[in-house]
């Protein structure tokens, strides 16, 4: 099996993830601005769409683990169809705001579910002994959302709705072709591996719960990582807030967009490198810290020109915390337990967004931006300390 080939289809279906990812969810408040709806509903909305994704990823994860007659790629590929049918119907509905409210919710759900079931598709590769760059792909992910941010703020602000219809439609087009394309592994063991990994899905039992009792300080691993990406949410919901206080616009903001993704490319084409040299909890634990940095440098700005600045603060953080996570799931954990695993990673983000998105607009609205990032500068400090603690303790 071409190891060349897999690496390339992974990294289109990061690439096109990304590009939906950049014109849905990092202009979702530029786009419900317009539609009418004020920064505490949009906080409401977007946190409605994360609760809804953090409840339907671990069906999805416990169902991606155990499928038989499924494949992880058709399972990621009906959730593309679904997704785009969503996007078009969202644009028929021209001003009936409920609906595309409601379209736009089930949208945001089902990015958080097909998140953590593209990562799982190049680790199922590796597992299989095939290799698989996640960093390329990851870092092509990067790219991808970089060029889009670049042109997205100018057609999102001629074009709204339509822009956002349109680009993701045609990412998650991109990346329906891809998974239909990709080799099923045929390994001559195939049914005896299942039959242990039932066996032992029966006798460790499949629920959260046991999940959870199984690996302690991962659970509290994600706990920091929760409130981490609160301070995320914070800066990622309500940028365009940011840049407009600091006499900024749109197209400011799409330029902002750019820089962080960019920024995050070293870091991603590099980390095959990183990891061989460096174990994973050490990065986790590097970047934990430089997402606290990072929100103290956006709670101090006073220029357009310093936030570029923060900005580029991505590569050591954000960057290098996502591969590094995947890989310690996929390091520490049983295989009958990784794509719950990979799920539950995804939904600390998810979490993190409820949380950001219910406190971020209330805050701006009642006592301003400067509250909101002092706020998600404490946060991110508590967080980074319980990663800090916990990611080096084993579970048994």
């Amino acid at each position: 099996m071409n190891s060349k080939k897999l690496t390339a289809q992974c990294a289109v279906l990061q690439g096109s993830y990304w590009v939906a990812v950049c014109a849905i969810n990092g202009f979702a408040t530029v786009f419900l601005l317009h539609i009418g709806l004020k920064s505490s509903q949009i906080g409401v909305v977007l946190a409605l769409g994360n609760i809804l994704g953090v409840i339907l990823q671990p069906f999805v994860a416990a169902a991606a683990d155990r499928a038989k007659r499924v494949t992880l790629q058709q399972m990621t590929a009906g959730m593309a169809i679904a997704i785009i049918l969503l996007l078009i119907l969202m644009q028929c509905m021209s001003k009936m705001v409920p609906g595309i409210v409601l379209s736009f919710l089930i949208v945001n759900m089902l990015l958080q579910v097909v998140q953590p079931l593209i990562n799982s598709i190049s680790l199922y590769y590796v597992n299989h002994g095939i290799y698989v760059d996640f960093g390329i792909g990851r870092g092509v992910g990067s790219a991808s959302y970089a060029v889009a941010a670049s042109f997205l703020g100018i057609l999102i602000g001629r074009y709204y709705g339509l822009a956002i219809m349109a680009v993701g439609c045609l990412s998650f087009a991109v990346m329906f072709v891809t998974l239909i394309s990709m080799p099923v592994v045929k390994d001559p063991n195939e049914s005896k591996k299942e039959e242990q990994k039932n066996t032992a899905n029966r006798q460790r039992g499949g629920g959260i719960l046991e999940f959870a009792c199984r690996y302690r300080n991962y659970m509290l691993v994600l706990l920091g990582m929760i409130l981490i990406y609160v301070e995320s949410t914070y800066v990622n919901n309500y940028l365009i807030n940011i840049v407009v206080s600091l006499g900024g616009d749109i197209k400011r903001m799409g330029t902002l967009l750019t820089v962080s993704a960019m920024s995050e490319l070293p870091t991603m084409l590099l980390f095959s490198r990183l990891v061989g040299k460096w174990d994973s909890r050490k990065l986790i634990r590097f970047a934990a810290v430089m997402f606290s940095v990072k929100a103290l440098g956006y709670l101090v700005c006073g220029s357009i020109s310093f936030l570029y600045v923060v900005q580029m603060l991505q590569m050591l953080s954000f960057a290098l915390c996502l591969p590094s996570a995947v890989y310690y799931v996929n390091e520490t954990m049983a295989v009958e337990d990784r794509v719950k695993g990979q799920s539950l990673l995804i939904a600390s983000s998810t979490m993190g967004g409820v949380f950001g998105s219910l406190s971020g607009g209330v805050l701006v609205d009642f006592a301003g931006i400067k509250a909101m990032l002092a706020t998600g500068l404490g946060l991110s400090m508590i967080g980074t300390a319980i990663v800090c603690i916990f990611v080096s303790r084993k579970d048994n």
